[in-house]
């Protein structure tokens, strides 16, 4: 069985085909050695980095916009939204603070991206 997955490391976008081998997967069509990596990355843990607003506590500033601080399972991506859409963050919140910590148990911060006051 094979996969097929367009390379988003750099800007060529190589069409990748990736064997199904468990211990040493088969990466084609790769022109960069990135191309390897991502593609054994992207079929055995596919993350996103998830980037969102979180309601305020203020009026003045409604939405603070927010990411997460490294890459979420894929299939948990919905979950973490239902939780950070019922989450509040008061004001005052400065840059790279986390604004939810550890969420769903992941290891993973939600922090803001933007100071607000």
């Amino acid at each position: 069985m094979t996969n097929d997955i367009i390379c988003v490391e750099c800007p060529l976008g190589c069409q990748l085909e990736v064997s199904a081998a468990d211990q040493s997967p088969r990466v084609t069509g790769n022109l960069c050695a990135r191309g390897v990596d991502y593609a054994i990355r992207e079929t055995r843990f596919p993350g996103r980095t998830l980037t969102t607003t979180v309601e305020t506590t203020k009026s003045t500033g409604p939405l603070l916009p927010v990411r997460s601080s490294s890459k979420i399972p894929q299939g948990r991506l919905i979950e973490c939204m239902e939780v950070i859409a019922k989450h509040r963050v008061s004001l005052p919140v400065k840059r790279g603070v986390a604004v939810i910590e550890n969420i769903l148990g992941l290891g993973i911060n939600i922090i803001a991206t933007c100071s607000r006051k």
